[in-house]
């Protein structure tokens, strides 16, 4: 049985990025692309490293590196929890080579297994980004010891395990209770935003300290943090125990858990395995079909229409495509709900000398959109809306339509999400900031110019690179695509690039807002240029 595991687990290795048919390509075209799209690969894990050191040294400069175990693994997993949830419903269920796969010499406990171990490599990547840099942070400000640091090092390891089978459990409960329904997909939806937000609402109403009066106070501070974060989460109290006192017997405790809930979920699930794939793949009739009158449209609304059913259809990616919008507006909207002097006392600037309330909020207001076009846009729908056509792309391709028109229904699509969010969010910071009438004009207007250069970048990126061989929504929305990394790559250089002109040059803050402006505007018509050339193929 484990060399049917390992079989399995290399399979789904080589499919990642395409790997195996570029070795077995003789193209140097696509064993170029695969050495590039490593080459941003490590680029942007790189970023992500950096950020992840300069968020964890504010505590270890503030005398609170005991805390950083217990930070880590809270951190950690509230980050795993969203990612996992986005494609949660897709893990072991819905795959289109379910069929090939079970006729295989294996049996349920392999597959259920081997799929599993694909989620946790992906978040061990995760992380590692947050646990290595405060390892070292931990071993220059902390009073480390050898075997708490073993423990350290092993925690890294063991921390996505918790959260990621807590959300897979949730998706297979989700998937095992719309499977009976014949709207299942559009109830799945439904249920798992509704279980999305309870779970944002839990967070954000957490009764965490947040203020501090004085410098004395942050060790104090330190240590309530740990504390609440203990009860919040046991698992992170036993390790932060078994890591600063050198308890093995509290990072034993943790260890045994974290195997122990990935291993009894994988005897659970791969019982009851085949029969969920069952009713996920079966389709409900309607049976009270009536003759009624056709309606004609136009081929773009046709096209248009095709793409809201696809996003109605699927459970994850429709989660991936609202997930950023309907971030941005819920904390927008909590902004707002909170009011300007607690947010201000929220950020810690009461105490700051010489900065007034009224400085302070058209502050925030100039560089809002910067915060807005990075979280609606953080991962446009077009950067997989083409590759998600897979084996019926022949149905587009065989169309009486130019190229064009069909791209133009995927951006409107991802326009009509991304737009009306981020007029949503600006209303709210407005009615929050109450700011000059000239930046309430650019708070409308870089969201709503940079979504749809976006919206077009994303598209023409996943034209030039589509990826129609995967087995699973799943697998594609998860990152195994070229076009996604490229798209969220591109986004996070230039974003990174406006918000350090906009720290240098804050004194000329409205000269940097209209150079979005004109570099989105500008890129819109250029990319759409260039996609007005783009065919095709199938």
């Amino acid at each position: 049985m484990i060399r049917k595991y390992f079989v399995l687990l290399r399979l789904q290795m080589l499919a990642t990025f395409s790997i195996n048919k570029t070795i077995h390509s003789k193209s140097n075209a696509a064993l170029l692309r695969l050495i590039l799209l490593a080459i941003g690969g490590f680029v942007l894990v790189g970023g992500f490293v950096a950020i992840s050191y300069f968020i964890s040294l504010g505590p270890a400069l503030m005398g609170m590196a005991d805390q950083l175990p217990i930070i880590n693994l809270v951190t950690a997993s509230l980050f795993i929890v969203v990612t996992t949830f986005l494609k949660a419903s897709g893990v072991l269920f819905g795959h289109k080579d379910y069929d090939l796969v079970m006729s295989l010499p294996v049996n349920s406990f392999a597959v259920v297994l081997s799929r599993l171990t694909m989620v946790y490599i992906a978040n061990l990547a995760f992380s590692l980004i947050i646990f290595g840099p405060a390892m070292v942070l931990y071993g220059i400000h902390g009073q480390p010891t050898l075997h708490g640091y073993i423990m350290y090092i092993l925690a890294a390891f063991l921390a996505p395990m918790i959260p990621m089978i807590a959300v897979i459990l949730v998706g297979t409960l989700l998937t095992a209770i719309t499977s009976r329904f014949k709207y299942k997909n559009l109830l799945g939806i439904v249920l798992a935003l509704a279980a999305l937000g309870a779970y944002f609402y839990f967070i954000f109403t957490m009764d965490l300290p947040v203020m501090m009066t004085n410098i004395e106070q942050v060790a104090d501070f330190g240590v309530v943090v740990s504390t609440l974060l203990g009860q919040f989460y046991p698992p992170a109290a036993w390790l932060s125990d078994g890591i600063v006192n050198a308890n093995w017997l509290s990072f034993g405790l943790f260890a045994l858990v974290s195997l122990g809930v990935f291993f009894l979920y994988t005897v659970v699930v791969s019982r009851f395995y085949t029969k969920i794939n069952t009713r996920v793949s079966s389709f409900g009739k309607k049976r009270n079909f009536k003759l009624g009158t056709l309606k004609a449209g136009s081929p773009f609304m046709a096209m248009y229409k095709r793409e809201a059913r696809r996003i109605t259809s699927n459970v994850t990616y429709a989660l991936n495509a609202v997930m950023g919008p309907l971030i941005t507006v819920a904390v927008a909207v909590i902004i707002a709900f909170v009011g300007p002097e607690s947010f201000i006392g929220f950020l810690g600037l009461y105490d700051i000398p010489g900065l007034y309330p009224e400085d302070i909020l058209n502050t925030i207001a100039q560089v809002s959109p910067l915060a807005i076009i990075f979280m609606v846009g953080i991962m446009p729908i077009t950067a997989v809306a083409l590759s998600l056509e897979g084996k019926n792309r022949w149905i587009m391709c065989s169309l009486p339509l130019p190229a064009i028109t069909i791209f133009k229904s995927k951006i409107a699509m991802s326009i009509s999400i991304m737009v009306p969010a981020a007029v949503i969010a600006s209303t709210a910071l407005v009615i929050t900031l109450r700011p000059d009438p000239l930046t309430i004009a650019f708070m409308y207007l870089i969201p709503i110019v940079y979504c749809v250069f976006e919206s077009v970048f994303a598209m023409y990126v996943n034209a030039k690179f589509p990826r129609y061989d995967w087995a699973s929504e799943y697998q594609l929305l998860k990152g195994h695509s070229a076009s996604i990394y490229i798209v969220l790559f591109g986004g996070m250089v230039l974003n990174a690039g406006f918000i350090f002109l906009a720290i240098v040059f804050f004194s000329h803050i409205m000269l940097i807002q209209v150079l979005i402006l004109a570099v989105a505007t500008i890129g819109t018509a250029v990319f759409y240029l260039l996609l007005r050339k783009e065919k095709l193929f199938a």
